[in-house]
């Protein structure tokens, strides 16, 4: 038997390709999210558990799978590596907000001015803080 032991982490990246793909996992979901939230509003319940089991694969599964298994090379703070990802996507949400409008009016056959749409800043908060809260959790276990 040998007496090598097994790498902590089965996958090792630098700094820019780490935050990339944590950029790659919290933008993936914030248009599902987006999709889910503004369908509620306007009882169009039908796609929302697709749309909510996407958000949770890829925030509340995947993201957090991949922080634990995967290393860095190089010297850097993981947590702030990942909070400029997570900041990178909150200044980009107008093209996903634009896209979820567009996208439950289309299923809709209404025009986007006529949605009932969900307070914005209280939808995004929410997806933030959860990203936030699993990033976090993992991190604290490390």
């Amino acid at each position: 038997m040998s007496t090598a032991t097994i790498p902590k982490f089965a996958f090792a990246f630098p700094r820019d390709v780490y935050k990339d793909r944590v950029w790659e996992f919290v933008w993936g979901a914030v248009g599902e999210y987006f999709k889910a939230e503004i369908a509620k509003a306007n009882g169009f319940m039908a796609p929302v558990d697709g749309w909510e089991e996407e958000v949770e694969n890829l925030i509340d599964q995947t993201l957090p799978k991949w922080l634990e298994i995967t290393g860095t090379k190089g010297r850097f703070d993981r947590a702030k590596a990942i909070e400029e990802s997570i900041r990178l996507v909150e200044s980009q949400t107008n093209s996903k907000w634009t896209q979820a409008v567009n996208k439950i009016a289309k299923y809709l056959k209404v025009s986007p001015k006529k949605l009932k749409l969900p307070n914005r800043q209280d939808i995004e908060a929410t997806y933030f803080l959860r990203v936030r809260a699993n990033c976090d959790a993992v991190l604290e276990q490390m």
